[in-house]
């Protein structure tokens, strides 16, 4: 299995120790969802969506949440927008978005 599989899939990894607790849920594998519309509102316990429910993630998907984390504080206190620092960069909104989450380089 590649490291991107393991990520997309969870941490399947314990057996060589590649896997450390998801840093969304704490482990719990499991995410809080709320809406609130026009004709309902309300909220459910979902798998959560970084790790997929596993409460696990690989080492690499950790070192790029991390890294994307950071990455997101340095934009925001120089006081930059997701669309202004993507435009810097020559990227897409979308795919800075998506490396900020840690779900991209």
């Amino acid at each position: 299995m590649t490291q991107d599989q393991a990520t997309r899939q969870g941490c399947r990894q314990v057996e060589t120790g590649d896997c450390v607790t998801c840093p969304h849920c704490g482990g719990a594998g499991k995410s809080l969802a709320f809406w609130d519309g026009e004709a309902t509102h309300g909220g459910a316990e979902l798998a959560c969506p970084t790790c997929n429910g596993t409460g696990e993630v690989s080492l690499e998907h950790a070192r790029r949440i991390a890294e994307g984390w950071k990455r997101r504080q340095d934009r925001l206190a120089r006081g930059l927008t997701l669309a202004e620092e993507a435009r810097r960069l020559g990227i897409t909104p979308a795919a800075l978005s998506r490396i900020e989450r840690g779900r991209a380089l």
